[in-house]
């Protein structure tokens, strides 16, 4: 096929289709290819969660005996893009008792964070560690240990002067 221009320039007609319809076909077979690739298949448009974790370890200071310090939260983050599932928290058996889990949470999405609720009451003067283990679904880091450090202290009071006279002798009356 001849195509006669006006400014009488001749065209091959098909020469022309073929330049036209090449970036057309390949922008229609990537179009199909990424339809194919699209699927309800929640294991094929899952993204990987990835957990981080602040701050690497928790420090409860000094804590009077028999008093509990309340809570230090330790934020757990997902920076992937599947949901981050929480499988277990626990302490390891060289732990003190004295520290404890009081919450977690069981799914942080996707650029989310949650808290991981510790509390620590020493019974006896000294210091106590222990370790906290969360182990998640991130193929990549599926167990993450967080070192934990509490000092069990007991109140001192220190007078100076150690006697104090307020001008008033026992078993005499002073009017």
């Amino acid at each position: 096929f001849f195509f006669q221009a006006e400014d009488g320039i001749r065209d091959d007609l098909v020469t022309g289709v073929q330049t036209c319809a090449l970036p057309i076909l390949y922008g229609m077979v990537a179009m199909l290819l990424l339809l194919l690739a699209c699927t309800d298949d929640p294991e094929l448009n899952r993204g990987k969660p990835e957990i981080a974790v602040s701050p690497a370890s928790a420090d409860f200071g000094e804590v009077v005996v028999g008093v509990a310090y309340g809570e230090i939260g330790l934020y757990i983050r997902n920076k992937g893009y599947g949901d981050l599932e929480i499988t277990s928290v626990t302490l390891t058996d060289d732990s003190s008792a004295d520290f404890a889990i009081e919450k977690w949470p069981e799914v942080v999405g996707h650029n989310e964070e949650g808290v991981l609720g510790l509390s620590y009451t020493p019974d006896v003067e000294g210091q106590d560690f222990g370790t906290v283990e969360i182990a998640t679904n991130d193929e990549v880091t599926p167990l993450v240990e967080v070192p934990l450090e509490g000092m069990g202290t007991i109140p001192r009071i220190d007078l100076d002067p150690e006697i104090l006279y307020f001008g008033v002798e026992i078993g005499r009356a002073h009017v």
